[in-house]
């Protein structure tokens, strides 16, 4: 039968974890396994969300049917973005700046503000209490703020209306209140342009006199500018010059490129000359020179005759003197056409750096003519774009002021009142189905993260994840919470006790061969046959987890032997129906033998050896070298399973971890806190024990999550198997 591990859950093999084969998912399969885990969080606390839900609804049921009923009326304002026609003091130095897109966006939120501000609203109020008698504001402490509390601002979006609403319990004043308030930024809006009106009509004067005197001082100055520096015909004289400057610039180029290239002649002729060798500086030359060509053809001739006549004749012969002289002659008139050549060419490379530094000359000086020109069209064209500007402002104020009408002045309103407000038929607010929405959502969401709020508190070990990651040590299993219901169907206690011998291929009996296979190869180095069980805690099912997987273990084939440690509160010999007249304490007294105390049970292959009578000082016995001589003496069983008492209660566990090859930690799923459990583990480590893992017990496989799942599939596999095979079948 193959082991049942946790879906997801490590197998310890060689000190490492390793995962289930069919298992190792990608990241997205790990993503999913989380999704599906908070599912499960959610399901296990569903009353936890449909009661904050619930409580949430009714709530807000209960407030909204006991809420004041608001009713809403709507003046729809056009608010123009044309200016006004006379210019306010301030407007008129920003009378030439174009209205943009955000300027129009700012002028807009202005007078949104305008409309809800202290003035416009404390004017409304008084209008109100004065023509229309009304008594709403009257002992209120802040009746602007009260009005501005219930009132609505809406643009309608592409066009220059604004909705002003007003919502109240009456709406008959809810209408009354909309209309004055837009009347009272209407006349305030006029008002303002009343009262503006004339200083701005002065304020026209005072700036087109300023503009129009600052033209004519522009104008002055082009004139003063042009006679001073002579500028008349300037562009031409501009153009001629650049056009010099071009030509003369390119000579300079043409000459400066003729003397390097000449330069590089002369240096190289010179080095031949100073060389001493004429004969490769003439035939170097005689490419350019026809003379010197002949004269070294000539040479060639002569020395081929000498070498000719150097066989008939002696050196001292009159023939061989005769012809020496010749090429004697003739070899001083290569070297003095040589010197002539490489002369002439000195003298033209003069002749080349005498024009190159004229023609260098002439381009500084024109180069600085054109920069005195720019400077001059520079400040002219400063003088004249000075001219241009103060004319278009003179000219624009000119025009405008000319354009004004007072009277219309006066009378210009941009704020025109499109619809009056009407009185609402139905109430706005409060809304129950609106509300009854959101406190669905805001109950669900609420309940969720209070749900998850309760499960991250929860101190309790649940998961993989709280043995491993927070306390440290490896899962070897679970253990699943048995059904009530099930162990009403065993009649007899040992039975119940022994419940994997009564149900063999139940779901808990599939998770102790689990972990009975995690054991076997925890530490395959190392042989572990003997296992101390403890806990951190009482109750948290240790005796049980002993006694089924001593069981499960025998059942497999293996001699099995189980020890009852626990010399304070036994209780093996309860489980398994037996005697503890004698047992482990006789031993350490010497007054039995292992054969006599070790007592049989009922499945093929385990034997029991109980606590025996209690002692007086149970924890000096089992810390003597007498429980460790027995262990020895008991390795002829194939595996010795030691239950003893929790850890965090006595030290007997602590003094039994010395002689037992490995620690298995008991832990109750939902019950024992973590803090508990680490300081079991810490006491351990600190005895040096070897800690082989813990087995979380007593989980409810069904509403642990998802990674428990896999239990419950072997639960009901075998739940089908057992209605065709006999229970009591061993594995």
């Amino acid at each position: 039968m193959p082991p049942v591990h946790l879906l997801g859950q490590s197998n310890p093999i060689d000190g490492k974890y390793m995962s289930d084969n069919h298992h190792s998912e990608a990241p997205a399969g790990q993503n999913d396994a989380l999704l599906v885990h908070y599912w499960y969080i959610l399901k296990k606390r569903k009353w936890v969300v449909f009661s904050f839900t619930a409580f949430l609804m009714l709530t807000v049921t209960i407030a909204t049917s006991m809420a004041t009923r608001y009713y809403s009326s709507t003046t729809v304002v056009e608010i123009s973005p044309k200016a006004p026609t006379v210019y306010d003091v301030d407007e008129v130095t920003d009378f030439v700046t174009a209205q943009t897109g955000q300027e129009l966006r700012n002028y807009y939120a202005t007078q949104y503000k305008i409309i809800q501000s202290r003035t416009v609203l404390e004017q409304t109020i008084r209008n109100l209490q004065e023509e229309h008698g009304i008594t709403d504001f009257d002992g209120l402490e802040k009746p602007v703020e009260f009005f501005s509390n219930h009132l609505i601002l809406e643009p309608i979006v592409e066009t220059h209306l604004v909705r002003v609403t007003f919502e109240y319990p009456d709406p008959e004043k809810a209408a009354l209140f909309a209309n004055e308030l837009s009347k009272a930024y209407r006349d305030q809006n006029a008002g303002r342009a009343q009262e503006s009106a004339e200083a701005a009509l002065e304020s026209l004067k005072v700036m087109v006199s300023e503009y129009e005197l600052r033209k004519r001082e522009a104008d002055l100055a082009i004139h003063e500018f042009r006679s001073e520096h002579d500028l008349l015909g300037i562009n031409e004289r501009y153009n001629a010059t650049l056009q010099a400057l071009e030509t003369v610039q390119g000579d300079w180029a043409s000459a400066n490129s003729q003397r390097i290239q000449m330069e590089a002649q002369v240096n190289e002729l010179t080095i031949r000359a100073k060389s001493n060798s004429w004969r490769p500086l003439a035939n170097f030359l005689s490419v350019e020179d026809t003379v010197l060509t002949s004269l070294l053809k000539r040479y060639e001739e002569l020395k081929q005759e000498q070498s000719s006549m150097a066989g008939r004749y002696l050196a001292e012969h009159p023939e061989s003197k005769r012809l020496q002289a010749q090429i004697a002659d003739l070899e001083r008139e290569i070297k003095a056409k040589n010197t002539d050549i490489v002369n002439g060419k000195a003298t033209g490379l003069a002749a080349l750096k005498q024009a190159e530094t004229e023609l260098q000359s002439r381009l500084e000086d024109l180069k600085t003519e054109v920069k005195a020109l720019d400077q001059d069209l520079i400040e002219l064209a400063a003088l004249e774009s000075n001219q241009e500007q103060a004319g278009v402002l003179f000219e624009s104020l000119n025009n405008r002021f000319k354009e004004v009408d007072l009277s219309k002045g006066l009378r210009a309103n941009n704020i025109r009142i499109v619809d009056s407000a009407l009185p609402g038929d139905s109430p706005v607010r409060p809304k129950l189905p609106v509300n009854l929405a959101m406190s669905l959502v805001l109950g669900l969401l609420g309940g969720c993260g209070l749900a998850f709020l309760m499960e991250y508190l929860d101190g309790t070990v649940k998961t993989r994840e709280d043995i491993e990651q927070v306390v440290g040590i490896p899962l070897l299993g679970v253990v699943p919470k048995i059904d009530p219901d099930d162990l009403k169907t065993l009649v007899r206690e040992i039975d119940r006790s022994l419940y994997v011998h009564a149900r063999p291929r139940s779901t808990v009996s599939e998770c102790l061969r689990s972990i009975r296979t995690n054991v076997m190869f925890r530490t395959p180095q190392s042989d572990v046959r003997t296992v101390l069980i403890t806990s951190a805690a009482p109750r948290e099912g240790k005796s049980f987890t002993s006694c089924n997987l001593a069981a499960i273990i025998a059942m497999a084939g293996s001699r099995v032997l189980l020890i009852d440690a626990d010399l304070r509160r036994p209780a093996l010999h309860k489980r398994f129906d037996l005697e503890n007249d004698i047992g482990l304490c006789n031993l350490f007294t010497g007054e039995l033998t292992i054969e006599q105390v070790v007592q049989r049970t009922h499945i093929e292959g385990l034997d029991v050896l109980v606590a025996g009578p209690p002692p007086p000082n149970p924890g000096e016995l089992l810390g003597s070298g007498q429980m460790t001589q027995l262990v020895k003496n008991l390795r002829t069983y194939d595996f010795i399973l030691i239950d003893s008492p929790p850890v965090n209660v006595v030290a007997d566990p602590l003094v039994l971890s010395s002689v037992v090859d490995g620690v298995m930690l008991v832990v109750e799923a939902n019950r024992t806190s973590r803090n508990v459990v680490v300081q079991a583990e810490s006491r351990l480590s600190e005895m040096k024990a070897k800690i082989l893992g813990a087995v979380v017990n007593k989980l409810n496989i069904r509403s642990a999550g998802y990674g428990y799942y896999y239990y419950d599939t072997y639960g009901y596999y075998y739940t089908e198997a057992e209605q065709i095979r006999p229970s009591n079948q061993a594995s």
